[in-house]
């Protein structure tokens, strides 16, 4: 991540610093004619010596001003970038944190949801079981029953037969 915002810094100044090429090399010259005026209006109580040097060699501190000037434009530019790249990873790294929040919670509302299905459905499934298991005995109870007609209606149909063969028999 770090070195990929450097990667990204760097290469933003560079087009920063070609984009405003113009206005830097203009700024830099301003600010150059800025900072000898401001060190003359300084210094006027300065000695004899540097008084002079200064204005015997005003060729060789513009160089040195306007490529301290443009060393100082880039890295202002660097650090802008940078920080509008951090300011950047930080709103992207928001977003993804309150979206995840948002996840969670629809998460657990639907986990919550979702459990109180279950707890209905295992209510259902034991009153279902409870009904099954009381049909179930229903059902055995009613077959016992069923059971003895059957041997009871099997006894008088015996009955029934002996008594007609005994009729058939002596009527002959």
């Amino acid at each position: 991540m770090i070195s990929f915002l450097r990667h990204e810094s760097d290469a933003t100044a560079e087009r920063d610093a070609i984009l405003a090429g113009e206005t830097a090399s203009d700024t830099t010259a301003a600010g150059a004619t800025a900072t000898r005026t401001a060190r003359a209006e300084d210094a006027p109580e300065a000695d004899g010596i540097s008084a002079a040097a200064g204005e015997a060699a005003p060729g060789n501190a513009a160089p040195a001003a306007s490529q301290f000037a443009a060393q100082a434009m880039r890295a202002a530019a660097i650090s802008v970038a940078t920080l509008e790249r951090i300011e950047s990873a930080a709103a992207t790294l928001e977003a993804d944190i309150t979206a995840a929040l948002e996840e969670q919670a629809e998460l657990q509302a639907g986990a919550g949801s979702a459990a109180e299905n279950a707890v209905r459905a295992a209510q259902t499934a034991w009153t279902a079981a409870g009904t099954a298991e009381e049909a179930s005995r229903q059902a055995r109870t009613s077959m016992r029953r069923i059971g003895g007609y059957v041997a009871v209606t099997a006894v008088l149909v015996a009955v029934q037969l002996i008594i007609t063969l005994l009729f058939a028999i002596s009527a002959r």
